[in-house]
């Protein structure tokens, strides 16, 4: 057999799809051939080394999409036409039925992905409010060595440092589900298209930490850590007394608030009020 008789013959049983669709696997087909004369090999040798062009057809239009491989099949001179007539009564007829499924598995899906959007950025807010920890902390030093509070300066940086590191722990876990949420977006979104165009549907791998993650909770570790040494300091040196933590945490803020006022920011400290008139 020529190549351009296998050829014939593989358009032939590609008849019922589209023009680009029997020109991609026909060309396919042609350059192996091509390839193969061009080795050395005769062209019938090539030819003959190929599956025959029926087999080769059916193959192609089982890797076909559903979609246009159902709408091949009816358009097939081999489908009868009153099978094709009967497919269109029954899709028209029970459009008002498949038609609001699909819309609402559709909307299903997409308020799904809202809602998980809603929570992600949730988690990068949390997150990224605790690495303001860190300065605080800092400020809380200053103030408390400014105003002679160790205990209160230990117990600031304490726990703004404990807070930090808990938030560089929480950026990882945002970048982590960031990138599950664009690969389950894209994952839907090609399995959704695949019945009807050749994208294939992708296998759900999951991927390796990049090493550098590894410093970053190592470092965010050491600052939980330094954190609640220094916070469990503070409150030794103020006797592990609450009345004594309350004054030296109020003193400290009211320090802290002096460098924050100009800027229009002003800290809070949650606690009771310390009793200034039994001192």
């Amino acid at each position: 057999m020529t190549k351009d008789e296998y050829l014939s013959e593989l358009r032939a049983g590609l008849a019922a799809f589209s023009k680009d669709e029997v020109d991609r696997a026909v060309s396919f087909y042609e350059e192996m051939v091509d390839d193969r004369v061009e080795a050395g090999v005769s062209e019938e040798e090539a030819v003959g080394s190929l599956e025959p062009p029926a087999e080769a057809a059916a193959r192609i239009i089982s890797e076909m999409p559903a979609v246009p491989r159902a709408a091949a099949r009816l358009r097939s001179p081999e489908t009868p036409r009153s099978w094709s007539v009967a497919f269109i009564v029954a899709v028209v007829i029970g459009s008002p039925v498949w038609i609001p499924l699909a819309l609402g598995v559709i909307m299903a899906v997409i308020g799904c992905f809202i809602g998980l959007f809603g929570l992600l950025v949730a988690v990068w807010a949390i997150a990224a409010s605790m690495l303001l920890g860190a300065p605080i902390g800092l400020l809380y030093l200053v103030a408390g060595v400014k105003t002679g509070s160790i205990a209160g300066a230990l117990m600031g940086l304490g726990c703004g440092a404990a807070v930090a590191g808990v938030g560089v722990f929480g950026i990882h876990l945002a970048v982590v589900a960031s990138k599950l949420l664009v690969r389950a977006i894209v994952w839907c979104a090609r399995a959704v298209a695949s019945p009807f165009v050749r994208t294939g549907v992708p296998r759900w791998e999951r991927s390796s930490m990049h090493p550098a993650w590894n410093l970053v909770h190592l470092v965010a570790a050491i600052m939980v850590g330094v954190g609640l040494v220094s916070g469990l300091a503070g409150w030794g040196w103020a006797g592990f007394d609450s009345a004594s933590v309350a004054s030296e945490l109020s003193r400290t803020t009211a320090s802290a608030n002096e460098f924050t006022n100009p800027l229009g920011l002003q800290l809070f400290y949650a606690g009771p009020e310390p009793d200034y008139s039994q001192s």
